[in-house]
């Protein structure tokens, strides 16, 4: 019955130990750049382990295919998502606690659209 979820078990679990993160929605799977033949491999051996049959087709849709730029022709318009209260309360904790651990004190508090800046 619970086929799928079995499947997306053994994505995560090979994915992790990769130290690579996978994020599952329902079934289907979003990787980091240059991560889908590895996924693809994953998901034929879940395929076999489960079913014992071999050959799985899988799609590659959104922003894949190893082309970054797509991002640009399919993100939604700037303005149109909006923060809920919620978010933007635990952003500003984040940046608090940020700021503790890398300066020892609070900082000033970033515009609206912040985003960190690795050292």
């Amino acid at each position: 019955m619970n086929q799928d979820a079995r499947m997306t078990e053994h994505v995560i679990r090979r994915f992790t130990e990769q130290g690579t993160p996978v994020l599952t929605v329902h079934d289907s799977y979003i990787v980091k750049f240059g991560y889908e033949k590895f996924l693809d491999e994953v998901l034929a051996e879940a395929y076999t382990m489960l079913t014992g049959q071999e050959g799985i087709k899988s799609t590659v849709t959104g922003v894949a295919m190893n082309n970054p730029q797509s991002w640009h022709t399919q993100k939604p318009p700037e303005g149109s998502m909006i923060r809920c209260g919620g978010y933007e309360r635990r952003e500003r904790d984040w940046y608090c606690y940020l700021n503790e651990v890398k300066y020892g004190h609070l900082g000033p508090m970033p515009e609206v659209g912040w985003v960190p800046k690795g050292d």
